[in-house]
């Protein structure tokens, strides 16, 4: 679930675009969404998107516990896919996507703990973008 996977037609919310579909932990569509890097969502929205989330979940849920855990592996996955897709032909504005995806995953490795060493190598790679 990512910002350019839906398409608002008047006041009704459409999703497009399901070739990764697949079951898998609600926090991983939540960061994809919430850590788009092709959007900007400022932090205070963001955690509020995040609480409103959270609100109507499932009382057993630990999405918010589990946010920034979900924020990493899929900013990882994205960085990997920018990182290929940009040196394909045609597809070098996949690259203007990875400093935000590394801004976010910055932010993700200090909220998790015992990432320290990832959250160093995002750090000098964003040195380095």
């Amino acid at each position: 679930l990512q910002s350019s996977n839906l398409i608002l037609r008047g006041r009704r919310w459409s999703f497009i675009d399901y070739q990764g579909m697949r079951l898998g932990p609600a926090v991983y569509d939540l960061a994809s969404l919430l850590c788009d890097p092709y959007i900007e969502i400022r932090p205070e929205t963001r955690e509020a998107l995040l609480q409103h989330y959270a609100a109507s979940a499932d009382p057993r849920s630990r999405c918010v516990a589990l946010f920034w855990h979900g924020a990493v592996q899929r900013l990882g996955q994205a960085l990997g896919a920018y990182a290929r897709l940009s040196k394909l032909s045609g597809m070098s504005h996949f690259a203007r996507y990875i400093r935000p995806a590394l801004i976010h995953l910055d932010e993700a490795t200090r909220r998790v703990s015992g990432l320290n060493a990832l959250g160093r190598v995002v750090r000098d790679a964003l040195e380095k973008a």
